[in-house]
């Protein structure tokens, strides 16, 4: 039986090569539904490892309080498999600007279709070990993505998630 997020999982695994997005070409959005807020962290967990297979993809995670980036970020912590990068509202202004920076140098690599492989090579082994880098993971809460008014740059992601949609509508 076919689950709600095989469209999903389908299209992030695709072997497409990076690319820019085309004038007037709109954005995919998907909503995965989850039933149970228990489960949440599961199935946001296995998206990553699939979009993980995309070596130096940039994401970017939305969260709409510090406890859940908290939580987020304990958890891709825990995979391992990712480079992880994350802005609250504790940090300074120069530590804000670095985490910023190093985001958009891996956007900026993706862009120009660069994916970086690190090569390392044991002592008195004479193969080298050659692994593709991890994507770089930026979490943020709302409060602290980058304002076009204040003349900020946009993060640049290729995917965006947000992790904490409101499950009603506010009026």
């Amino acid at each position: 039986m076919a689950t709600p997020t095989e469209p999903l999982m389908e299209t992030l695994s695709s072997p497409t090569p990076p690319r820019r997005a085309r004038e007037g070409e709109g954005l995919q959005q998907y909503y995965i539904a989850v039933d149970r807020q228990k489960f949440k962290m599961d199935t946001f967990v296995q998206m990553l490892l699939v979009l993980g297979r995309r070596a130096s993809l940039p994401i970017a995670i939305c969260c709409s309080a510090r406890d859940s980036l908290d939580a987020v970020c304990a958890r891709i912590s825990a995979a391992q498999q990712f480079s992880l990068l994350f802005l609250h509202s504790d940090q300074g202004d120069s530590e804000r600007a670095v985490v910023l920076s190093n985001f958009h140098a891996i956007v900026r690599d993706w862009n120009h279709g660069i994916v970086k492989s690190s090569v390392s090579k044991l002592e008195g082994d004479d193969d080298e070990k050659v692994e593709a880098k991890k994507p770089g993971i930026l979490v943020t809460t709302d409060a602290c993505l980058p304002s076009a008014t204040l003349g900020e740059p946009s993060l640049g992601a290729r995917v965006l998630i947000h992790y904490d949609l409101p499950a009603k509508k506010h009026m």
